[in-house]
């Protein structure tokens, strides 16, 4: 069984290379950014605070 840490990377490695402190929430949030463009407008709006505070978005 692969440890949290491995599970982390394994969803996006490059990414957390950069900033181990991202929360897994950004960057799952950020992974569905890359794939859907289109419906950032349907972003939650209690996401986006995360998202500033990693420094993925701009404010």
């Amino acid at each position: 069984m692969r440890s949290t840490a491995a599970r982390r990377r394994a969803i996006c490695p490059a990414r957390m290379r950069r900033s181990r402190n991202v929360s897994d929430l950004a960057i799952l949030t950020l992974h569905w950014m890359e794939k859907h463009p289109e419906r950032y407008a349907d972003l939650h709006p209690d996401v986006r605070p995360y998202l500033v505070d990693a420094g993925l978005l701009a404010a």
